[in-house]
């Protein structure tokens, strides 16, 4: 055990001499010690234009090795500090977890536009049978020249039975269009919104313009998602990312 806690503050001694030398930063280690959120403030804006990897070495010698790492494939090293869940996923930057509210440390940049059109992936509604699994059915790309298509991902085939009505199945390819909302623009910020915001509604057709689905496009902040959803019960559900998460 003294040996692993001196290996360890070897490590993290190297590791504040490649900081200094590579960001010109120096942060006051308090490893063991009490954290407030005042301490998450202060790395909040000490962190802002930094590349992911010096971000992560930073919160390394800031609050020490993470208490868990969790993520099935990828590395996600958290940390318990201040009442809360500091997160560091790799793909998806910092958030900073307390009371069920969550709160990202990178100022991103996420217009509506640029996030509604692309890839959307459309999947079962979670299986409480199964700890919430949501199976994939396939994609739906949304096209800014007023176009979509669906790709069927041909896998779970044992579940496609329950799976019926599916307006993409029977119409893979075909028209769309989009309508803002009230208050929101093609530059409106996504990051400016509360949680579950109406943000557009997308209406699409078949290409000879005889079939129609609607639906709202709901921002999910805490998941830097777009949900794609109509009033009534659907058989599947769609979400499109939103597309920045390090700046």
């Amino acid at each position: 055990m003294c040996q692993r806690l001196n290996y360890n503050l070897i490590l993290i001694k190297c590791l504040k001499y490649t900081l200094i030398f590579s960001t010109g930063i120096i942060l006051t280690s308090c490893m063991g010690g009490e954290y407030s959120e005042k301490d998450i403030t202060s790395l909040t804006r000490s962190i802002q234009g930094k590349s992911p990897w010096v971000i992560h070495k930073l919160f390394i010698l800031k609050f020490g090795w993470p208490d868990r790492t969790i993520g099935s494939g990828l590395k996600i090293d958290q940390w318990d500090i201040a009442g809360g869940v500091l997160t560091y996923h790799p793909f998806r930057g910092p958030v900073f977890s307390k009371n069920g509210a969550d709160t990202r440390l990178v100022q991103t940049n996420n217009f509506v536009e640029n996030c509604i059109f692309g890839s959307c992936e459309l999947t079962t509604p979670p299986d409480p049978a199964n700890n919430g699994t949501r199976y994939w059915l396939g994609n739906v790309f949304i096209s800014p020249d007023g176009n979509f298509h669906f790709e069927d991902s041909k896998q779970n085939l044992t579940i496609r039975s329950e799976q019926t009505n599916i307006f993409f199945r029977s119409n893979p390819d075909g028209i769309v269009s989009v309508k803002y909302a009230i208050g929101i623009s093609k530059q409106t910020r996504l990051e400016s919104l509360e949680e579950g915001t109406h943000v557009a509604s997308v209406l699409f057709s078949s290409l000879d313009g005889i079939i129609t689905q609607s639906y709202d496009v709901i921002s999910h902040r805490g998941l830097m998602k777009l949900e794609i959803l109509s009033g009534e019960s659907m058989p599947f559900q769609l979400f499109k990312s939103w597309i920045n998460f390090w700046d």
